[in-house]
């Protein structure tokens, strides 16, 4: 369905459209709150600091795990392993030193957004997001991918015709906050 255009939060009937093969599951609460509860529990394992952010996401902080587990990113690749061996559950994991470039690597990584660095990334379920490259994998992504933009500005952004992360890092803060407010900032 993702391939043929349906995305998070499209109206069914306009899904339906994109997708005609579109076969609708009706939503199972007591089985997404198991499988998160089994995949907190090997989580827990792993991180000392677990910020769940609803069924199935987590933001986890592994920093002072290195002896035990390693890079961040082998951890990564052990939580993994595990909920697919354990759980038949795939994840989608961004690796980065915060939290919103780990989660714009995990929804490059659903390839949910496309762009080159999605297109890289096929049969892979993680991303590593080093320190001091943050900028650089950001700029060619879409502004889609930032995090609890209103409507509003995602559209004062369209009319602007400003499409990538990297087209909003070369304008100044101040001039981004006279258009768009204190959400420029």
């Amino acid at each position: 369905a993702r391939i043929a255009g349906v995305t998070r939060g499209m109206p069914v009937s306009k899904a339906k459209k994109v997708c005609p093969d579109l076969i609708l599951c009706p939503p199972n609460p007591r089985l997404y709150a198991q499988a998160s509860r089994a995949l907190h529990e090997i989580l827990d394992r792993y991180a000392p600091v677990i910020e769940p952010k609803g069924y199935g996401h987590a933001y986890l902080d592994v920093t002072g795990t290195g002896r035990l587990f390693g890079r961040a990113i082998d951890v990564a690749a052990k939580i993994d392993r595990e909920a697919r061996d354990r759980l038949s559950l795939p994840l989608a994991v961004g690796v980065a030193q915060n939290k919103l470039v780990s989660e714009a690597a995990s929804e490059v990584v659903k390839g949910r957004l496309g762009g080159e660095a999605a297109r890289r990334l096929v049969g892979t379920s993680l991303l590593d997001v080093p320190v001091g490259d943050e900028e650089s994998f950001l700029a060619p992504q879409s502004v889609e991918l930032l995090p609890d933009l209103e409507d509003s500005t995602r559209e004062r952004l369209d009319d602007y015709q400003l499409e990538l992360i990297g087209e909003l890092q070369v304008i100044d803060e101040r001039a981004l906050a006279a258009v768009f407010g204190p959400a420029g900032r």
